[in-house]
């Protein structure tokens, strides 16, 4: 689940053009040794939770927020699903 959130704030700064923060981060975050193996073998691996950045996150969970519909951002995730409830959580956590 960690690795996940790692991954999100990895695509983020790819997504924002941070360059240098985005390697510092690759270097610096012991536990993406695998994502940095796929990268050297110049594979991409997907730096999403069930298909969205962590911008377009920030953007929904706001948007939520602001119109008073939090309870149907959570509840419009399969609970199965360990990404998307940990997209949940994460969202929860962020309010």
């Amino acid at each position: 689940m960690f690795v996940s959130i790692r991954l999100i704030c990895v695509g983020y700064l790819k997504e924002e053009n941070c360059i240098s923060s985005y390697r510092v981060f690759l270097k610096e975050m012991k536990h993406l040794d695998e994502y940095r193996a796929l990268l050297a073998a110049g594979c991409e691996y997907p730096t999403s939770i069930c298909g969205k950045s962590l911008k377009a996150m920030l953007n929904e969970y706001g948007n939520m927020i602001v119109s008073g519909k939090y309870h149907l951002f959570v509840s419009s995730f399969c609970v199965t699903c360990s990404l998307c409830y940990m997209y949940a959580i994460f969202c929860y956590y962020l309010r």
